[in-house]
């Protein structure tokens, strides 16, 4: 009888094993197979917005998306049942996602009232983008469970993201005329790696498709690949392990493991805002400045210099660039990106220190004049430690210091056809974009020797 019970107990232990390994493969194939349609999906969508399509190839198109949304809804609720065979813990959110994915397959090929929207094409594909963005980016975060250093990590992301934006530069419908592999290449490269620099004129040679996605390889370049992935992979699972946790917290500069995710709210909220107020002024400026833009392309140039500047790539969108004769002569344009350009490559933490100290004393101002508490505890924080204080001078001095220096060795020069605000203004942003971005607004050649040397 006991021979027997150890029989049954060993054949017990080798369908455990069996189920075990069994399940690892077919989690493998189906976290592979993920990626395959991830990369296929966001491959049709970029295929059909870069080369067009006819009716009869659009109508293959969408009913193929549709295809791959319903796979990517099977995968889900596998994942879901696998995650409670494991015992392992289910958010509400993967709950809500799962529901909210089978709600639209459900609805997608129904008709009336709004189910109407939900079979829109551009519908469909918006949905499949985020879907493929939300596998890859769940799944590059188990990808950081491997021994893998954060350097590598960093270096591979980019170099990804480089190879994707020189294919998606060399689409017919991202540049006029022929753009060779190499300018294609060479533009991908310098603008995720904010570099300042070109060798087309982005207005003559990219179309409007084409200058939004050098934008976005301007934004990823800045805010940096990772911070990205790992923003939206937490933001849309709400979870990582612990590994996975201390790798980001490198990555991002976290204090400690437990403020991650609020670290890298607090990247992208403020970047956005930053961005979003640069845009504003630059938009009441262009509007009056740029005769012949209609308001969606003074909208899409303001957005453009906004983000150029504080990710400090040093690109324009606009003929000629900041030698454009119409905001050549700008005070105010200069002024306002080289502030733009400087608070840009302070860093994330300066940043966000200055926005809190702003915010704190608004707050104060406001309970002084409203005879109202709306400070509470954050009066009593210092908002700026000793080493943001030491970067803060350093970048003053460097700025202050540079601005000096072109005021003596331009004066006779590059700057003696202005009074004392142009050579003021022009001195201010030659010492912010010759540092760290690259924006010019006249010839280079007609600088003293010691300014071409600076």
């Amino acid at each position: 009888m006991e021979s027997l019970l150890n029989l049954i107990r060993a054949w017990q232990y080798k369908l455990l094993v069996f189920v075990q390994s069994t399940g690892k493969r077919l989690n493998r194939v189906v976290n592979t197979l993920t990626v395959l349609l991830s990369v296929i999906g966001i491959g049709n969508v970029i295929w059909q917005i870069g080369f067009g399509t006819s009716e009869d190839q659009t109508a293959w198109l969408s009913s193929f998306n549709k295809t791959l949304i319903v796979i990517f809804g099977i995968i889900q609720v596998y994942k879901f049942i696998n995650s409670l065979a494991s015992a392992k813990t289910t958010s509400l959110w993967q709950i809500v996602y799962v529901v909210l994915v089978w709600t639209f397959i459900w609805n997608m090929n129904s008709s009336g009232g709004w189910k109407d929207m939900l079979s829109n094409s551009y519908v469909i594909d918006c949905v499949l983008i985020l879907l493929s963005v939300n596998e890859l980016s769940s799944l590059g975060l188990s990808f950081m469970t491997q021994k893998t250093s954060p350097t590598v990590l960093f270096a591979s992301s980019f170099a990804v993201i480089i190879i994707v934006g020189t294919g998606l530069l060399l689409m017919p419908r991202c540049h006029y005329g022929d753009l060779t592999f190499l300018e294609a290449f060479f533009t991908s490269t310098a603008m995720v790696c904010v570099a300042g620099m070109s060798v087309v004129d982005i207005a003559e040679s990219f179309t409007s498709f084409g200058q939004t996605i050098i934008l976005l390889l301007i934004q990823i370049g800045g805010l940096g690949v990772m911070t990205f992935t790992c923003f939206f992979a937490l933001s849309l699972s709400g979870k990582a392990s612990i590994q996975n946790r201390m790798v980001i917290k490198d990555l991002v500069s976290a204090d400690n493991v437990s403020s991650i995710f609020d670290t890298l709210k607090h990247i992208m909220y403020v970047t956005f805002i930053i961005e979003a107020a640069i845009t504003w002024i630059l938009y009441n400026y262009f509007e009056d400045a740029l005769e012949g833009y209609t308001p969606s392309e003074v909208v899409f140039t303001s957005i453009f210099h906004a983000i150029s500047a504080f990710c400090n790539a040093g690109v324009s969108n606009l003929p000629d660039g900041l030698q454009n004769i119409q905001i050549r002569h700008s005070n105010w344009l200069h002024f306002v990106l080289a502030l733009t350009i400087t608070f840009g490559a302070m860093g994330f933490p300066l940043q966000s220190a200055v926005i809190n100290w702003i915010k704190v004393h608004l707050l104060a101002f406001a309970s002084r004049i409203f005879k109202r508490d709306f400070s509470g505890s954050n009066t009593h924080h210092r908002m700026i430690s000793a080493s943001n204080r030491l970067v803060f001078c350093a970048n003053l001095i460097i700025t202050f210091a540079g601005m000096a220096f072109f005021m003596v060795s331009e004066a006779a020069f590059s700057q003696t056809d202005g009074g004392i605000i142009n050579r003021l203004t022009d001195s201010l942003f030659l010492s912010a974009t010759t540092r760290t971005a690259g924006f010019l607004y006249y010839d280079i050649g007609s600088f003293s020797s010691p300014g071409k040397r600076t």
